[in-house]
């Protein structure tokens, strides 16, 4: 009985102890931060905004939240793996999807768009089912799915400087799904912090790309 009430009251001393520890993945770290950083700001800067901006203010709100979870991952993968499990894929989800249907009410009346918002939000749900531990790759499908979307929502407004920034950040962000599903390594860089790298950039260029 001792024992138990001495485990329970040391219990938020152990977890500071792990929190404190040396982080484990610190280059990961450092590359997810800019992410976090740069997607807050865009979130706040564009929820200000009227729409059709403000629709793609949520998409970097989770994908802010997103990257919360992951970077906490990387700080400790021991104390925070069902974060990144649950966390980060479903937040990452979340992101991928929003962006889809932001996409389709930024170009469709609404009406259309409605009817077309069944499909980014079907796949999300085939995405729930399809999470597993220690793999991104359902993510990076989700993500070209609704990057399918997006193409084929702003393809009226080639060539014009909207379309033409929004089809960079697709670019970029399947040239960071390709680094990130390849054990790859760039002196420091393992392929997760490659991928974070590249997706900074294709998330500068989305956010440019809007209103």
């Amino acid at each position: 009985m001792v024992f138990h009430h001495f485990f329970s009251l040391s219990r938020p001393f152990i977890l500071c102890y792990n929190l404190l520890m040396p982080i484990q993945e610190p280059i990961t770290v450092l590359t997810n931060l800019p992410i976090l950083i740069f997607s807050l700001y865009c979130f706040n800067s564009l929820r200000q905004k009227p729409s059709p901006a403000s629709l793609f203010a949520a998409s970097f709100l989770f994908l802010a939240l997103m990257t919360l979870c992951g970077t906490l991952y990387h700080i400790n993968n021991y104390t925070f793996f069902t974060l990144q499990k649950y966390g980060t894929m479903i937040f990452g989800g979340l992101f991928s999807a929003s962006l889809g249907l932001a996409a389709l009410f930024d170009n469709f009346k609404p009406k259309t768009a409605r009817v077309l918002a069944g499909l980014p939000i079907a796949s999300f749900i085939f995405y729930l089912l399809a999470i597993r531990n220690n793999s991104f790759l359902p993510f990076i499908l989700l993500q070209l799915f609704n990057i399918l979307i997006i193409f084929f929502a702003y393809l009226q407004g080639w060539p014009g400087r909207k379309t033409l920034f929004i089809y960079g950040a697709c670019l970029a962000f399947i040239l960071a799904g390709l680094v990130q599903t390849q054990p790859v390594k760039f002196l420091a860089f393992n392929n997760n912090d490659l991928f974070h790298i590249v997706a900074l950039a294709s998330i500068a260029l989305l956010y440019l790309g809007l209103p």
